[in-house]
C-alpha cells in the first residue's frame, strides 16, 4: 500500500508553519509501516523536481503555475502503475486551488483521498463576519463542497475541532487522529533560576486577530503586580503595520523578535521559560507550539477558544481564561503569584500531559483509516 501526502510548502522539522512540521513528523512515523511519499508545490520552479527529505521520504515538488495539472496527471498515472496494493492520497488544507485541482484528477482516476483541514474548517477560522478574510473564504464554498463530498474521509485532530467545524458533509466520513509532540531536547525540571526569572514566552505567527497578540499588549494595562517579569514574543510577521503598532505601543516588559526562533535558540528560550502564553481567539487540534512547551515542562496560559483548553485545565498544566485582555492579565498575575512548589507541580503535570500525544499513535490512527478505504486494492 502507498500513501501520498500533498500540501503547500516543503515539510521540515524546523518551521513555524504547523502544517509543514506536522506532515514531516506524521509521514516519518507512517513510513515505518507503509510506503509513503510527499508531493508539495513551489512558486519558484517550472517543472517538477524530486528530492529526499532528511527523514528518508521521497518528496516530489510541483510547480504552482499552468504546468501543475499536466505534471500531476503524469505522476498519478505512474503511481497507479507502480502500486498494486492500494493507493491513497492525503491532502492537507482546504482553501487551496491546487488541492481542488488534484482532487479533480483523483476522482477522474478513481483514487480515494482523505483531507486534513488543519483547522481551516473551524467556525472561528473564517474571521469576523463581513471582513475581507470572511468573503475570501466564502467564495470558495462551491468548490469546497465538491472537494469534501468526493473525499473518502476528513481527518480531525480533536473531537473539539470536529464539533466546531463547518464540514458540509456527513460526519460519519470523518475520523480523529491527534497530532503528536515534536522532539525537543529541553526540560525546565523545576529549575529555581527559571522560576525566579519569570520569563513568559509566545512562539508563533505574530498575528493580531488569530493568535491574539493584541490581547497580550492590552493585558499589560490591567496588570497591577510589582513583581518583575517579561513577555517574549517571537515569530514571523504577516502584517507590517501591526508590527509598527506593536513596537510603538508595547510596554517595556514586552520583548519582540519579528522572526522565527528555531533550533538551538528555540531550545534555549524554552528551557528558560516560566510560563508559555497562547492567547488565541481560535485554535484547533493541539497546537504544536503548546505541545512543545508542555513537553519541556512549561505550564501554559491559554484561552477557552483553544481546543486543548479543557485537557490543560483538567490536568493542572496551566490556566485557561476567556480571550479578553482583562482575563489574560488576571492569569498572568496568578502565574506570577504561584509559590515555587505549585509552579513545580504544574510543570510536572505539563510534561506528563504531553506524553499522551505521540507521532507513533497519530500514524497508527491515519494508517488504520487508509487501510479501511484502500482495502488492499489498486482502484486506478
Amino acid at each position: 500500500m502507498k500513501v501520498i501526502h500533498f500540501l503547500e510548502g516543503r515539510p521540515k522539522p524546523e518551521s513555524t508553519n504547523g502544517v509543514v512540521k506536522a506532515v514531516y513528523f506524521l509521514t516519518g512515523n507512517e513510513r515505518k509501516k507503509i510506503n509513503v511519499e510527499i508531493w508539495c508545490t513551489s512558486r519558484n520552479i517550472n517543472k517538477f523536481t524530486i528530492t529526499n527529505l532528511d527523514n528518508g521520504i521521497k518528496c516530489v515538488i510541483l510547480p504552482q503555475k499552468e504546468k501543475f495539472i499536466p505534471y500531476a496527471q503524469r505522476l498519478i498515472k505512474k503511481a497507479c502503475e507502480e502500486e498494486k496494493n492500494g493507493l491513497v492520497f492525503h491532502l492537507h488544507g482546504v482553501f487551496n486551488l491546487h488541492n481542488y485541482l488534484l482532487a479533480f484528477l483523483l476522482v477522474r482516476y478513481n483514487i480515494p483521498y482523505i483531507i486534513s483541514p488543519h483547522g481551516s474548517l473551524h467556525k472561528y477560522a473564517f474571521g469576523p463576519l463581513f471582513t475581507s478574510k470572511f468573503f475570501k473564504k466564502i467564495i470558495f464554498f462551491p468548490l469546497l463542497h465538491t472537494y469534501l463530498l468526493f473525499s473518502s474521509g476528513v481527518r480531525f485532530i480533536s473531537e473539539t475541532e470536529k464539533e466546531n467545524s463547518i464540514i458540509l458533509l456527513s460526519r460519519s466520513k470523518s475520523f480523529i487522529a491527534p497530532n503528536g509532540v515534536s522532539p525537543l531536547n529541553c526540560a525546565v525540571n523545576c529549575d529555581k533560576k527559571t522560576f525566579n526569572l519569570k520569563k513568559i514566552t509566545f512562539l508563533g505567527r505574530i498575528d493580531p486577530y488569530h493568535k491574539g497578540i493584541d490581547l497580550i499588549m492590552d493585558s499589560i494595562l490591567y496588570i497591577k503586580t510589582q513583581k518583575k517579569f517579561s513577555i517574549h514574543i517571537s515569530g514571523p510577521v504577516e502584517d507590517e503595520r501591526f508590527l509598527s503598532q506593536l513596537h510603538s505601543t508595547s510596554s517595556p516588559v514586552i520583548k519582540v523578535k519579528p522572526f522565527p526562533v528555531l533550533g538551538e535558540e528555540k531550545r534555549k528560550l524554552l528551557s528558560s521559560t516560566f510560563f508559555f502564553i497562547h492567547p488565541s481567539r481560535y485554535e484547533v487540534g493541539f497546537p504544536l507550539s503548546i505541545m512543545e512547551a508542555l513537553a519541556c515542562g512549561i505550564p501554559v496560559i491559554t484561552t477557552t477558544r483553544v481546543d486543548p483548553a479543557r485537557i490543560i485545565e483538567k490536568s493542572g498544566a496551566g490556566f485557561v481564561v476567556a480571550p479578553v485582555a482583562g482575563a489574560i492579565a488576571e492569569a498572568i498575575e496568578k502565574a506570577l503569584d504561584l509559590p515555587y512548589y505549585n509552579w513545580c507541580k504544574m510543570s510536572e503535570n505539563s510534561s506528563r500531559l504531553s506524553q499522551k500525544f505521540t507521532w507513533e499513535s497519530a500514524a497508527e490512527g491515519t494508517i488504520k483509516f487508509y487501510m479501511k478505504i484502500a482495502d488492499g486494492k489498486n482502484s486506478c
